[in-house]
C-alpha cells in the first residue's frame, strides 16, 4: 500500500505563537537593558538566556521545525507558571493578584495544548 503524505496548510496559530515568543523575547531584552546595571548579575544572565531561547524558538516555529514546537510548548507553560509566581511574589501573596494572573496562565496553557494537537503537529518537519 502506498504511503500518503499530508501537506497541510500553515495555520495562523503557529505564526502568531512565533510572534508572541518574539515579543516576549523583546520585552525580556528590554528589561535586561533597563535593569542591567542595578539588578543581580545572575538575574540578568538568566533573563538574557531566556530571551535568547524565546527568540530562537520563535524562529524555529516560523520555519515549522519540530524541535521548536516542543520547545514552544515548554516556553509557553514556563511563562504561564512564571507569571503567576511573579505576580504572587510582587503582590505580597494577595489572592486578587493570583486571580488576575490566572487568565493569562490559562490562555498560555490553552495555546500550548493547541500547539501540541495533531492538526498542528502535521505541519512540522523533523
Amino acid at each position: 500500500m502506498p504511503q500518503t503524505y499530508y501537506l497541510g496548510g500553515r495555520t495562523p496559530l503557529v505564526t502568531w505563537t512565533a510572534c508572541l515568543l518574539w515579543a516576549l523575547a523583546s520585552l525580556l531584552a528590554a528589561w535586561v537593558g533597563w535593569w542591567g546595571s542595578t539588578a543581580a548579575a545572575w538575574w540578568i544572565a538568566t533573563a538574557g538566556v531566556v530571551a535568547t531561547l524565546f527568540a530562537v524558538t520563535g524562529g524555529g516555529l516560523w520555519w515549522r521545525l519540530e524541535w521548536a514546537r516542543r520547545a514552544g510548548v515548554v516556553c509557553l507553560l514556563a511563562v504561564g507558571v512564571g507569571s503567576v509566581g511573579l505576580v504572587w511574589l510582587m503582590a505580597g501573596q494577595a489572592l486578587w493578584a493570583l486571580l488576575a494572573a490566572l487568565p493569562v496562565s490559562v490562555a498560555l496553557a490553552w495555546l500550548a495544548r493547541r500547539l501540541d494537537s495533531t492538526a498542528v503537529r502535521e505541519q512540522f518537519v523533523a
